[in-house]
């Protein structure tokens, strides 16, 4: 009987200890932006935060199986959609602001290059020719 006992306090002790561990867990991956809680709407203080991506930003995904690379193509400020596309312009991802977020504050996605040389070098090249 003693035994029964102590193997039943035993595995409640493990099942509290189960339990810890999880809430750590999903504390530890829990944003840190206080206004971007999984349950408040896209609507209400994450729109203030700004991005500051320009076009043609290239970010590395690494939320998936496999990394991804992929470019910013569009912004779409009315639905606050971010569109990015791959190198032949094939549509990759769509995410929401507060979605691409809780992706860069869980270091998911990093920033690899956000200027694009072609407007310089188009510049540029209009200089040469100009008299």
């Amino acid at each position: 009987m003693e035994r029964e006992q102590q193997a039943e306090q035993l595995r409640l002790a493990q099942e509290e200890a189960a339990q810890a561990e999880e809430q750590a867990r999903r504390e530890a991956a829990a944003p840190t932006f206080p206004h971007l809680a999984a349950n408040e709407p896209v609507s209400g203080a994450a729109k203030t935060v700004e991005l500051n991506l320009p076009m043609g930003a290239w970010l590395g995904f690494h939320d998936g199986d496999t990394p991804l690379m992929a470019k910013l193509a569009v912004h779409d400020r009315e639905q606050d959609q971010y569109i990015f596309v791959n190198r032949e312009g094939i549509k990759m991802r769509q995410l929401s602001k507060l979605e691409l977020l809780k992706l860069m504050d869980s270091g998911l996605v990093d920033i690899l290059q956000t200027n694009s040389n072609f407007r310089d070098e188009v510049t540029q090249a209009r200089n040469r020719f100009e008299p």
